[in-house]
């Protein structure tokens, strides 16, 4: 939240899905709005692409690898 400058409604909105590793970037189009409703962004413009700084784009990445094999690991056993 803070690498990117993201609200805290914003955060808990958030998938894999939302983040490009390629371009480097968060797709930012939903929050959280009054008692925990999904909802748009609060203006237009609150709807961006943020980027992400190469070092949390690379904690990001390795995490995403460790919680895959964590997850495939756990569906094996």
């Amino acid at each position: 939240m803070l690498y990117c400058g993201l609200r805290p409604q914003e955060v808990e909105t958030l998938t894999w899905s939302y983040i490009d590793f390629d371009s480097g970037t968060i797709s930012v189009n939903k929050a959280i709005k009054d008692m925990a409703r999904l909802g748009t962004t609060k203006t237009k413009a609150g709807k961006r692409y943020v980027p992400i700084p190469k070092l949390f784009l690379t904690e990001l990445e390795q995490y995403r690898c460790e919680n895959k094999a964590y997850i495939l690991h756990k569906l094996r056993t």
